[in-house]
Formats: C-alpha cells, structure tokens, sequence
C-alpha cells in the first residue's frame, strides 16, 4: 500500500525466470510480463511485508483471471505458498513498498541530476512553471533529509562502514516453513527475533536441531518449540565469560622438585626474616640474635642419598 506504481525492471522480458514461465505456461513474453504486473500489483496494494492473508493460489489465479500463473510463480521461486493460506513474495521490499519506490525515486533524481551538470544548457531551456517545480521537489528533499538526519543518532555501523540489510520476519517464515513449521510472519515471536537480529540461517539450525530432536516422532516441528532452542542458544552463550582464562598451576613433577621447592622457600622466609630484623620489626625468636642469616635447620628437607 504505497502508492500508485510499481518497479519493474527493463531486462524483464529476457530474464530467465520468465522464460521458464512462458513455457509452463506455453504463452508469450508480453503476457508473462502483464500477468507479473497484475499479481505485483495486488501485492502492492494490499499487503505492506510481502504477505498476503487468506490468498492461496487458486484464489490469486482467480483474481488476475489466467490459471496456473501463481503455480508457475510459485516454482520459479517469485511467489512461495504458506501452509495456512497464504501467499508470500519473497524479497517484497527490495521491489515493492514505500522503501523500495524511495529508492527507485532517489536514483532517479541522481540520474537527472548528472544529466543536469553533464549539460547545464538543458536548464536554460526549461520553463519558469519547470523550473519551479524542480526547486520545490529539491527543497522538499532537503527538509526531509534535515528531519531525518536530526531523528537518527549515528551508529558504529554508520561509521565504519555500509549497513547490513536489516533481518526481516518474512525470512524468517521463509526459512522455518521450509522445515514444515506453521508460521506467519506477522506473528510477534518473529517480528521480535527479527528485531534482535537473528537470522534465517540460526532459524535454520535451530530447526534442524529440532529435528534431530525429535528424531522418530511424528510430532510436527511447532514454532513455539524452535524459538525455545535459539533462546536456550542465546542464554548459553551469555554465560560464556573465556576472556583472560589460564591454564591450571602445575605442581612438582617429583619428589626431588618438591624438595628444592620446600627448600628454596625456606630460604625465602629467613630472608624476608632477616630484612624485618634489619628494619627494627620483632620477628621472634627465628635463630641466635647475633647472626641474622641462621638459617634453621628443620626447615630444609635433604633428598636421601
């Protein structure tokens, strides 16, 4: 539902899609192309995430008046049928919708605008009435970069580099219907997972994790029982903390090492001893007053000969 026209590109007629649709369908390019037209349009008009409830492919057949044509969409991969009635196009805003058309809208501005600066004598032979309706759609474009610049806070991503395409619930559908899950893309659980960046290959997983799962049941895979596994994967890896980890102290590989470590500790201590006894500290009675390196005796261990 975003306006009055649709995108279709101009190699249309010789795409490889449409030729397997002409020979399903043994029809020519030209009605190939205004059936797409026809059932591009529906999905324009009534549907704003590529989903379209209650649809089936009898009944959008019915609608644009030529049966078979959604099948024949439907195996070349530009139509895909859900198990509870209802039809999905696959990649509906990158062709369809209020993004797609202002995309389309602002490459053909840029478009105008190096026709514009390759020959500026074309702008003097525009009319004033041309003229001003330029400057108005120009201004126009201005205040609405200005708002939205102003509304949105630069992120790293912003920075560093492009922006990834955002997951979307529709390809999350996608991927859990492939598994046989009943789902829907307007469902909250997906709009939120989408929201939190899972994609459709973690969906995947976690669908033939479930599978693996439920390995000689004959219970349908549920979408309430794979959202469970990607958030138990999410809170398993939340725990994770390996940053700084050591390995373990080793002990003395044997008897004559621990002995020189009881050793060498001993002399440790009459030596942190003899330093407190220098500095004026009372350290006890360790060892004749007069002769602050004694050592003591008992506190060293001999091997045996």
């Amino acid at each position: 539902m975003a306006g009055d026209w649709i995108k279709m590109r101009m190699d249309l007629q010789s795409h490889p899609k449409v030729v397997r649709m002409m020979s399903a369908l043994r029809a020519d390019k030209f009605r190939v192309i205004g059936g797409l037209h026809a059932v591009w349009s529906v999905f324009d008009a009534h549907s704003e995430d590529g989903c379209l409830d209650g649809y089936t492919a009898d009944a959008m057949d019915c609608v644009i008046g030529w049966p078979g044509f959604a099948g024949a969409m439907v195996k070349v991969g530009w139509l895909d049928v859900d198990a509870d009635e209802t039809l999905v196009m696959p990649r509906f805003d990158a062709h369809n919708g209020a993004s797609a058309k202002r995309r389309a809208q602002e490459t053909d501005r840029k478009r105008e605008a190096r026709k514009a600066e390759a020959r500026p004598q074309d702008v003097g032979d525009m009319s004033a009435s041309d003229a001003d309706k330029k400057r108005s759609r120009e201004e126009k474009r201005r205040e609405e970069d200005k708002t939205k610049g102003s509304n949105t806070a630069p992120s790293a991503s912003n920075v560093d580099g492009p922006i990834a395409a955002p997951t979307r619930a529709v390809d999350l559908s996608i991927a859990l219907r492939k598994f046989g899950v009943m789902c829907n893309p307007s469902d909250p659980r997906l709009q939120e997972l989408a929201d939190q960046g899972v994609t459709a290959d973690t969906m995947a997983a976690a669908c033939e994790a479930a599978k693996v799962a439920k390995a000689g049941s004959n219970e349908a895979l549920s979408l309430g029982y794979v959202v469970a596994i990607v958030k138990r994967w999410a809170a398993e890896a939340a725990q994770m903390r390996v940053a700084g980890a050591k390995a373990p102290v080793r002990g003395p590989a044997n008897k004559a090492e621990a002995i020189e470590q009881n050793n060498r500790s001993a002399v440790d201590e009459a030596v942190r001893r003899m330093e407190a006894r220098a500095a004026g500290a009372n350290v006890g009675s360790y060892g004749p007053p007069d002769d602050p390196f004694t050592i003591d005796i008992e506190d060293l261990t001999y091997a045996p000969e």
